[in-house]
């Protein structure tokens, strides 16, 4: 038995039902929230004092006047999608500490085997470069994409962009308990290659409510717990 796109649609809530079910769980769920609150503040204030001129700079001079509202609207919309990841990275950085011993708890509860905890700071330092992993892997992975917009297949960019930042989203919640077993960063992106179906639905249903403002920040520790029961039966799947 495998588990379909849709039943990993489910997980993110199962996540925040079970983290409602366990008080044990809030005071690490306390300190990601007002981590990755104070990186969300700072980001949106970024994006919004920036983006109009960021856009007029990569709107093409020559293009004809009607087609520039267009070129406009994708370039915001992929931008939007580059400042979610980027969000959701240095979100991850800030709460990561928080988040780790929270899933190391998750992971007791449950039954599971954890490693010697690294304790706050290790784990910080861990985080940060995961995401920077993650992050140069993602970079050269749109700016292979954006050559798409040169050519006759610039149409399915939008489509082919959004997929991979939705595998990358996923990514940043699967890879707590990936981390908790100490699997290595590049058996991390194979696991994902090898998981792409579930990995996809999961990141769904991440990806609409980032559209929604808040939620991101607001239910990332109920994310997170959603990966992990993701993660332990897709373990006892294979």
């Amino acid at each position: 038995m495998r588990v379909a796109f849709l039943q990993a649609a489910s997980f993110p809530l199962r996540g925040l039902r079970y983290l409602v079910q366990h008080r044990e769980l809030w005071p690490y769920a306390l300190g990601a929230f007002l981590a990755n609150l104070a990186v969300f503040a700072a980001l949106f204030a970024f994006y919004s004092l920036f983006l109009p001129d960021l856009l007029e700079r990569l709107n093409p001079d020559g293009a004809p006047g009607w087609l520039r509202p267009a070129i406009g609207c994708v370039m915001t919309l992929v931008l939007f999608l580059m400042a979610m990841v980027v969000y959701t990275a240095l979100g991850h950085v800030v709460a990561g500490p928080f988040l780790e011993a929270m899933t190391e708890r998750m992971f007791r509860m449950r039954g599971r085997s954890v490693p010697p905890s690294r304790g706050f700071w290790r784990s910080l330092g861990r985080s940060a470069i995961n995401q920077a992993w993650k992050l140069v892997l993602f970079g050269g992975l749109q700016i292979m994409l954006l050559a798409l917009l040169v050519t006759p297949a610039a149409l399915v960019y939008p489509g082919l962009s959004g997929a991979l930042n939705v595998l990358f989203l996923a990514l940043e919640y699967l890879d707590y308990p990936l981390e908790i077993r100490r699997v290595p960063v590049p058996g991390r992106f194979l696991w994902l290659i090898a998981k792409a179906e579930p990995a996809l639905g999961f990141g769904a249903v991440l990806f609409a409510a980032y559209l929604v403002p808040c939620v991101g920040y607001l239910l990332l520790p109920a994310w997170v717990c959603g990966a992990v029961l993701l993660e332990q039966e897709l373990n006892e799947i294979n």
